[in-house]
């Protein structure tokens, strides 16, 4: 190479016809600069050309800043169409239009190589004195280029991780106080729940943290079917970081690849690989957790290396089970706590699947309301004890034993000193702050309960399942206008949530506003079609608002009402009867409530369907049985 094409002394660093725009300006750099070099490495062996060529260490820099270079078809007919746009777009000048990350460019090419390879080649055909060049040229030769592009893009990246752990960040200085941890992509669809799995493995280990904000699994889960940059990813989850992934499993052997991106400007903070058999899944999980929670939190020791089980089977199970337990539906919920259970099975001392056992029965018997609580609560609470048996440490625990304090046991000094541990384990740990909420609220504690509900919402600011929990501590503190919004703002996450048009109807009920509360039922109903038990709920819900906006019951209305009752839930028919007036019906509603533990008569004291029932002697013996302050 022209001497004049290498580094000036005192001049700005780098081979200056590899430089890349922003080098030659003397700007900022970032791992997006090395792709651009890399593209101009991949033009030359396409080529045989440089992409910006100059007499001198001027005119090349010009070229680069100002200059496309001349397409590399033009020079070598064989190159094909794939290959051509990844130069293009590694050379772009512009580098929030270039690859953002090293992974982007080889699956690029690792898919051209594919589409190349399996299309028939023409027989090779010799002429006699054909030049060396002439034979890069071909389009067979494309095929080695772009293997050895391949090869070349892992070894340096590879080598630079090895070496140095990571990318330097322009502003090392600065430290990343919050991250989403987005679901990892796979090679294979069936594979889907190993990389959710992995993912939310690094994420519960990143929790561990002091002063991190980690988003729930659940808040990110809308990522997976809708890549976006992590600048857009940012802003609409409030962090400062992403952490994105990849799993690839081939027999054996698996592939995972890590990368911290800063959502401020989309440049890679750090990035790195791990490569083990699958028996060995735990232990990479664990290594990729280690080395992030270096990059964030460096010199910290947390207890981020805890293995959670030595049979490779064992914790396959447990992440089918994470991944069915995340899609919130009673079917997935029951798969859930088959996975948990096998994974027991095979490992009598799993500590984390006996605490995801417990979740699911939890939200089977209360989040989802599809067992009986004196069936679910029990079972959850054996499971939970049981992993706190092995690990007093693990905080999906204590926070399924807070839980089960407040909604059946109704101990609420035990749900209290629960839901405090879960969080002083996991900051991060949102049912554990919105089960705290609901707690500080049956007890009165209105601003507290507020405060630890948007703490809830900040560390899964897309669960609509926790999203829908803040409107309901305004409804219990009495706040209607505030519940109203808070329900507004749900349904923009998920216009087919039916929970949403019920509180909200309630909301818009309890402010004096019928017409409004009638209109959102009845939407409600067109939207969760798919839902039977809410749509039967919000009908009934409709008939009583109308019997309230009405003046009240009559023969008829007092039989289309009974002919709602859901018999399975007795509050919500208390609910239903006391604000229609009914209150005899009410309390014996009440009633059966309480024979069959129902978590929502934790509430009665602060729902205010039943503020017109607080002077009712046998309300006030009931709240006295349940534990509630009078």
């Amino acid at each position: 190479m022209d001497p004049d094409h290498l580094t000036s002394p005192g001049s700005t660093l780098g081979t200056v016809a590899y430089m890349s725009p922003e080098q030659v300006k003397a700007k900022e750099l970032d791992a997006r600069t090395d792709l651009f070099s890399f593209g101009s490495v991949l033009y030359e062996m396409a080529t045989g050309k440089l992409a910006f060529g100059g007499s001198s260490a001027g005119d090349i820099c010009g070229l680069i800043v100002h200059q496309q270079p001349k397409p590399a078809s033009q020079i070598n007919p064989h190159v094909p169409a794939g290959l051509e746009l990844v130069i293009r777009k590694a050379l772009e000048k512009d580098r929030n239009l270039r690859y953002q990350h090293a992974s982007d460019i080889r699956t690029d090419l690792q898919r051209l190589s594919r589409d190349t390879t399996s299309t028939r080649l023409p027989a090779a055909r010799t002429t006699e004195g054909r030049t060396v060049i002439a034979r890069l040229f071909s389009r067979r030769s494309m095929i080695g280029v772009i293997t050895v592009a391949i090869a070349f893009l892992a070894m340096a990246f590879i080598y630079v991780w090895r070496q140095h752990g990571s990318v330097p960040h322009k502003r090392s200085g600065e430290s990343i106080d919050s991250v989403a941890v987005l679901p990892f992509a796979t090679n294979d669809a069936a594979f889907e729940y190993l990389g959710d799995g992995v993912a939310d493995g690094i994420r519960y280990r990143l929790s561990g943290l002091p002063n991190l904000k980690v988003i729930s699994s659940s808040s990110v889960l809308r990522y997976k079917a809708n890549a976006e940059p992590p600048h857009d990813v940012g802003l609409e989850l409030n962090v400062r970081a992403v952490l994105t992934g990849r799993f690839e499993r081939h027999g054996d052997d698996v592939i995972l690849e890590v990368e911290l991106a800063d959502t401020n400007d989309n440049s890679l903070l750090w990035g790195q690989q791990f490569r083990g058999k699958f028996s060995d899944l735990e232990r990479l999980q664990a290594q990729a957790s280690s080395a992030v929670s270096e990059k964030l939190r460096p010199r910290v020791t947390t207890q981020e290396t805890r293995r959670y089980t030595g049979n490779p089977a064992a914790y396959e199970a447990y992440l089918r089970g994470q991944f069915y337990r995340a899609k919130f539906t009673p079917e997935a919920g029951r798969k859930a706590v088959d996975e948990f259970q096998n994974a027991i099975r095979l490992d009598p001392d799993f500590a984390d699947a006996y605490a995801e056992e417990g979740m699911a029965f939890w939200l089977l018997g209360q989040g989802l309301g599809t067992l009986p609580a004196k069936e679910a609560m029990p079972k959850a609470k054996q499971a939970a004890s049981k992993a706190l048996e092995i690990d007093d440490n693990v905080a999906l625990a204590h926070t399924v034993l807070g839980w089960t304090a407040s909604v059946y046991d109704w101990d609420w000094s035990k749900a209290e000193q629960e839901f405090r541990r879960a969080i002083s384990l996991n900051s991060n740990e949102a049912w554990a702050h919105m089960g705290y909420a609901f707690l500080l609220c049956s007890l009165g504690q209105h601003e507290r309960g507020i405060a630890e509900a948007k703490q809830s919402v900040e560390v899964a600011p897309l669960d609509i399942a926790i999203r829908i929990g803040l409107p309901q501590v305004y409804m219990f503190a009495h706040q209607f206008d505030a519940a109203a919004r808070e329900c507004n703002e749900a349904m923009k996450m998920d216009r087919e949530f039916p929970p949403s048009y019920v509180f909200c109807a309630l909301a818009y009920h309890f402010s004096g506003d019928d017409d409004r509360a009638i209109a959102a039922a009845q939407q409600g109903m067109r939207v969760g079609h798919a839902d039977q038990d809410y749509v039967k709920q919000l009908d009934s819900l409709t008939l009583v608002l109308s019997i309230h906006r009405n003046g009240g019951m009559n023969a008829v209305s007092r039989r289309q009402l009974a002919s709602e009752v859901a018999p399975n839930d007795s509050f919500s028919a208390a609910v239903l009867y006391a604000e229609s007036g009914e209150r005899d019906r009410a309390m014996a509603y009440l009633e059966k409530a309480y024979e069959n533990r129902e978590g929502a008569l934790s509430y009665i004291n602060v729902w205010p369907s039943f503020d017109v029932m607080h002077s009712d002697p046998r309300f006030q013996e009931l709240v006295r049985r349940v534990g509630l302050p009078q």
